[in-house]
């Protein structure tokens, strides 16, 4: 094995481990969040970590930037395929003041500062845009900045929503908020090491979900790892 390779592999190698762990504990640690949290009643919270579920109530909406569909919630995501693998060009979401409604009440929630899981097939768009083309610059210049260029010859798109009156539970750290008009206000919040978490599925399929993608990304460490220490072994004559 020649130097270049065995530090290619051995650089390549210890990125992939670290950034996989880190996505990997993320998503057990929202598996684990998920099963911890009891369901709780809007008027029967108190401060610490819960789940809600209710009817989701927006203050006013926007509009998804790709399909202008109205909505509490969108998600628009662009990825290029570059070496035999999707890359990321563009992550952006956003989402209006809002609120999970129950029989008992309203907890306030921040969807653009939410983990959202979208499922219902008619909350999810999906296509092809090429590159270079008209369409694609019009999108580009009403949405943030792109991670990387994008590049040919087409990228793939995805844009995910969440609508007003849509079946919703969220899990987060509940806080009272003061209200100038009355009594205190329930919101539910991320929290170091536990973000805040809002889905349209049932709450099992998104545990089995999340443990799935630990599953994924933890698969991906051990291979970072072998190919850190591969690299690593053929290092070993210059030390």
């Amino acid at each position: 094995m020649s130097i270049i390779v065995a530090s290619v592999l051995a650089g390549v190698g210890v990125v992939v481990t670290a950034v996989c762990t880190v996505l990997g504990a993320r998503a057990f640690g929202n598996a684990r969040l998920l099963a911890e949290a009891a369901p709780t009643a809007a008027n029967a919270l108190d401060e610490g970590l819960h789940e809600v579920a209710g009817r989701l109530v927006a203050e006013g909406e926007i509009l998804a930037p790709l399909t202008g569909r109205p909505a509490a919630f969108y998600r628009l995501l662009l990825e290029q395929r570059r070496r035999n693998r999707w890359e990321t060009v563009l992550d952006q979401r956003d989402g209006v003041p809002s609120a999970v409604e129950d029989d008992t009440g309203r907890v306030a929630l921040l969807l653009a500062n939410a983990d959202v899981v979208v499922s219902a097939a008619d909350r999810i768009r999906t296509g092809i845009y090429t590159v270079p083309s008209a369409e694609l610059n019009t999108l580009l210049a009403r949405v943030a900045t792109p991670i990387v260029a994008p590049a040919g010859p087409f990228l793939r798109w995805r844009e995910e929503i969440l609508l007003p009156g849509d079946r919703v539970f969220a899990v987060g750290n509940a806080q009272p908020e003061p209200d100038a008009e009355g009594p205190p206000v329930w919101a539910l919040h991320a929290q170091e090491g536990a973000p805040l978490l809002v889905s349209d599925r049932e709450e099992a399929e998104v545990v089995r979900h999340q443990r799935r993608a630990g599953q994924r990304w933890a698969a991906f460490a051990l291979l970072g790892a072998a190919a850190a220490a591969l690299g690593g072994w053929g290092l070993l004559p210059l030390l």
